[in-house]
């Protein structure tokens, strides 16, 4: 195997033999990666494993170690175990994991560890940055045998309040030529959190879920992501961890392509000037989960295969978008009428539950408008330009 292995594009395939750590115990294990499936099994002889089932059975994060490489796993569901005796006294257990994801370091990694900024790398964001003024000048200091400017190679900050700084950074190697990307240097965008305070492992795989979702939205298809590197605030690794977190790639059918937003066009005509900047405020805003979680069930819905499934989604993205409450009468009213009348109707109607009977008069009166029509409105508010 070669020294460095980029799980994201190397296609990956094979076992790692290790041990994980429990409770400053290493016991042997074994990881399997086959495409984006990852597997933990952990052999336990003698019972020298100390966590009962119940204990393994909530096992959700773990560090496994192989040669001189650490990871710390993520999102583990036990699948399967088995128990069974050897000869006089000895048994064995045999635990099987599904995985998440993982982080991967040369340094040694543990549970605890806060983080401070996450940095996404991948074709679809080369495509998506376009070709701005400052690629062009880090482009044109390459030509000239310089260093860019470091001015150029962030192209866009933004503070988001709770969050912290978003951006899109260019990193830079020299040699090589491959594409709009690399004449004379090899330039890398990448889109980075940088977070107001150091978080934990929960919190980093939430955020770059959320990174993920609008990168994808905006792209309109899968990220084809290469890198993705965390950091720790403590500077546990100087270089970086690598992340890994399987993305679903587009299988070429035209129904899971959205609409393709970039910040840039590749025509060399200022377009990341007219970018909507108010679309990181929108999403990333900590009080405002409806727009965030809406764009990320629109993009869920994109990757799925079953087209039945996947219209009932849109449609139920629109309806929850397009939702306008009203009334056919005044709600207070209403409220104020049933409760003065609630003797009357229980001696008309003896027999049935007039609260629930309430709460359906009160349901119906909220549905005036359905659907149809509630589409109807909100298209009828666009402006005509």
């Amino acid at each position: 195997m070669k020294d460095k292995v980029n799980y994201y594009t190397d296609g990956f395939s094979g076992l790692l033999k290790g041990a994980v750590e429990l409770d400053n115990q290493h016991h042997v294990a074994e990881m399997t990666i086959a495409g984006n499936k990852i597997t933990l099994r952990i052999l336990d002889f003698n019972c020298e494993v100390k966590r009962n089932y119940m204990d393994m059975l909530a096992l959700k994060k773990v560090i496994f170690s192989s040669d001189f490489d650490y990871f710390l796993l993520f999102g583990l569901e036990l699948n399967g175990s088995m128990h069974m005796r050897l000869g006089g006294n000895g048994r064995f257990n045999d635990y099987s994991y599904s995985v998440q994801g993982f982080l991967k370091s040369k340094s040694h990694l543990n549970e605890n560890i806060s983080f401070s900024r996450i940095s996404v790398f991948g074709e679809g964001l080369k495509k998506w940055s376009g070709c701005t003024r400052r690629l062009e000048r880090i482009i044109g200091a390459g030509l000239m045998n310089q260093l860019p400017d470091d001015d150029d190679c962030t192209e866009f900050e933004k503070n988001i309040k709770g969050l912290g700084r978003i951006g899109l950074y260019y990193s830079f190697k020299l040699g090589g030529l491959s594409g709009l990307h690399t004449v004379g240097l090899s330039v890398k965008p990448n889109f980075s959190i940088t977070f107001e305070n150091g978080i934990d492992l929960d919190d980093l795989i939430k955020h770059y879920v959320d990174l993920y979702m609008i990168l994808r939205f905006l792209i309109g298809g899968s990220i084809d992501i290469d890198e993705v590197k965390v950091y720790s605030s403590s500077h546990l690794f100087r270089d970086g961890a690598d992340f890994y977190f399987a993305e679903k790639k587009n299988s070429g059918n035209r129904s899971e392509m959205g609409f393709f937003i970039p910040y840039s066009t590749p025509f060399h005509d200022d377009s990341e000037n007219e970018f909507p900047t108010l679309i990181w405020d929108s999403y990333f805003n900590c009080n405002n989960d409806n727009t965030r979680e809406m764009i990320k069930k629109y993009v869920s819905y994109t990757m799925v295969n079953n087209s039945e499934e996947k219209f009932l989604g849109f449609y139920r993205v629109l309806e929850q978008m397009t939702l306008e409450k009203s009334s056919y009468v005044d709600e207070k009213k209403l409220e104020d009428f049933l409760r003065e009348n609630k003797s009357n109707f229980k001696k008309s109607f003896p027999d049935a539950s007039i609260s629930d009977f309430f709460r359906a008069i009160k349901r119906a009166n909220k549905a005036k408008n359905n659907t149809e029509s509630c589409i109807h409105h909100f298209i009828s508010g666009f402006s005509e330009a």
